[in-house]
């Protein structure tokens, strides 16, 4: 019985222009030896009448205009990966899949961050340096003094041991030791005075330009002043309780005694000063300072003349001296 694949296959031959085959059929049911030389047969004819190289399809009309938009590999090559020469033929190539993986790297941990490289060039060591700005000559201890308005006319030294900060702070402390009279002569104070800059600057000017010519006017130069108080941290009029005192704050002086070059003494309560002298001294006193007490104020300045620089509103200073033949203001 003739199978269903021979019936296919006779058909396809036909279909050839076999007509060698229908011409004189097979017996291919007989024997299998007989349709393995039948098989043959047709395998051979079929070889005999299909041509040996078939023709390639015609390109498609779209392909032949449009432009490559993927240059010639013979211009651009690809990679060529390990073992993949093989496009050229020499070894057979090697899939993505079995070339291995590089090791994962470690994770930096507790490593410091990279330093970035440096860009320029170390200098040589026989190199000279870059020069430096001159450093700004920072003032000595000892150059605070001349820090003050007038120090030409003084004579005057850094105060130790005086606070700067606090509620007996005094601004720029400096300890006034004499006054300079022209270019050979000079007032000492005893004991020397600690006070602010600027009250040092102010009883140095009211010395040298009130005091000194009225009391020169009394026969004889004067040489010294005994000072009766100057920086000290307490209360007013030491009453406790009181508001901080100016000497405090390096802002007060008290004029004692004053020493003539014949020895002689002038106080303010009238030794060796007459009224009109003491009048003078009064005037000079309550126009340069902001707070004038003496004889006669308060009871607390009977023996020396208290001056002071708190500010005071204009019209507002105190100006208390009680002088014979008058009032204390």
């Amino acid at each position: 019985m003739i199978k269903l694949r021979d019936l296919v296959l006779t058909a396809a031959l036909a279909g050839c222009g076999l007509s060698s085959l229908n011409a004189a059929p097979l017996d291919l049911a007989s024997k299998p030896e007989k349709r393995k030389a039948g098989q043959s047969l047709i395998a051979g004819q079929v070889a005999g009448r299909l041509p040996a190289t078939a023709p390639l399809p015609p390109p498609r009309p779209h392909q032949e205009t449009a432009p490559s938009s993927v240059p010639p590999s013979a211009e651009t090559p690809g990679p060529v990966l390990p073992g993949n020469a093989a496009r050229g033929g020499a070894s057979p190539a090697v899939p993505l899949a079995n070339i291995p993986a590089p090791p994962r790297r470690p994770p930096q941990i507790g490593l410091p961050p990279a330093q970035p490289a440096p860009t320029d060039t170390p200098a040589s060591a026989d190199a000279p340096s870059p020069a430096l700005p001159p450093a700004v000559e920072q003032p000595a201890v000892t150059d605070l003094a001349k820090a003050c308005d007038g120090v030409a006319q003084m004579i005057v030294k850094p105060a130790v041991r005086v606070p700067v900060a606090g509620a007996c702070a005094v601004e720029r402390p400096v300890q006034l030791e004499a006054i300079l009279i022209g270019e050979n002569r000079r007032v000492t104070l005893s004991p020397p005075a600690v006070l602010a800059c600027a009250t040092a600057a102010a009883i140095a000017a009211w010395v040298r330009d009130d005091i000194v010519p009225i009391a020169d006017a009394t026969g004889s130069p004067l040489t010294a002043i005994a000072v009766a108080d100057s920086y000290n941290c307490r209360p007013r009029n030491r009453q406790a309780g009181a508001k901080p005192s100016a000497h405090g704050n390096g802002l007060a002086f008290d004029l004692g005694p004053m020493t003539l070059a014949n020895k002689r003494s002038l106080t303010i309560r009238g030794d060796g000063l007459t009224v009109n002298a003491r009048q003078l001294l009064k005037a000079s006193a309550c126009n340069r300072f902001g707070t004038v007490l003496g004889p006669g104020s308060d009871g607390y300045h009977e023996d020396h003349l208290h001056v002071d620089l708190i500010p005071r509103r204009p019209g507002r200073g105190i100006c208390q001296w009680t002088l014979p033949g008058g009032d204390k203001k």
